[in-house]
């Protein structure tokens, strides 16, 4: 980035960014990047992984284990019959 940037500005530009792509492209790597970036300029942020590889705690440096408690909302027919 360059120095001269307005990193708050930029991340004040939109409430909510979905990262998505195929598989290996880096979206979990751009979400931590992003997480951060807004997290060091004092906005709060809040990432939803849905991929369950589990794979954002390693760039952020956390724990393996996040602090919340895991809700399903909605079970397909064919996830209870699996």
């Amino acid at each position: 980035m360059s120095p001269g940037m307005d990193r708050e500005a930029f991340c004040r530009q939109s409430n909510v960014v979905v990262v998505a792509g195929k598989g290996g492209v880096g979206k979990t790597t751009v979400t931590a990047a992003l997480a951060r970036m807004a997290a060091d300029t004092g906005l709060e942020v809040l990432v939803i992984e849905l991929d369950d590889a589990g794979g954002l705690p390693v760039p952020v440096r956390a724990g393996s284990n996040f602090d919340y408690d895991e809700s399903v909302l909605y079970e397909s027919a064919a996830a209870v019959a699996a």
